[in-house]
């Protein structure tokens, strides 16, 4: 028992960071395609502006924030035995979406914004990058799925 305990933690240990990873993968390649659209700069600079966003506007360190929703959401879903691409990907988006509003007004900000209360600021950032944190979970929690449920070598 304690060695199929340990294997699952494991796999949705590896599922959860893989997931992770491809949601900022998502969320720098939209950053970057809306930077090279609105402002006319060259992939380049607009790569590495999304990579400043991503590191400072608080989506890698919203990762740590999800990991304990997305814990719970694993736990319903197995209790409820809702299963399926659909619901792991709205989960992931919903997830993902709060987490990253509720971290972004934690984050630094440049001295000419003005100051902001936590409600306001969370209203704002729900507002700004709203589909770029939903798509992102969308494919937070589609590859989530297929890893733990659907790929049979990493549930070996």
């Amino acid at each position: 028992m304690q060695s199929s305990v340990g294997a699952m933690l494991r796999e949705g240990f590896v599922a959860y960071w893989l997931s992770a990873f491809l949601a900022s993968v998502v969320y720098v390649c939209w950053i970057t395609a809306a930077s090279t659209r609105i402002a006319a700069s060259s992939a380049g600079f607009s790569f590495a502006f999304a990579v400043v966003f991503w590191l400072f506007d608080g989506f890698a360190l919203s990762r740590l924030v999800a990991l304990f929703p997305w814990m719970v959401v694993i736990w319903v879903w197995q209790r409820k035995a809702w299963q399926g691409l659909i619901s792991y990907s709205l989960a992931g988006a919903v997830v993902l979406l709060l987490s990253n509003c509720a971290i972004s007004p934690l984050m630094w900000k440049p001295s000419w914004i003005e100051d902001q209360t936590y409600r306001e600021a969370f209203f704002i950032a729900a507002q700004r990058q709203d589909l770029s944190f939903a798509l992102s979970g969308v494919a937070f929690g589609a590859l989530f799925w297929y890893s733990t449920e659907r790929y049979p070598r990493l549930r070996s």
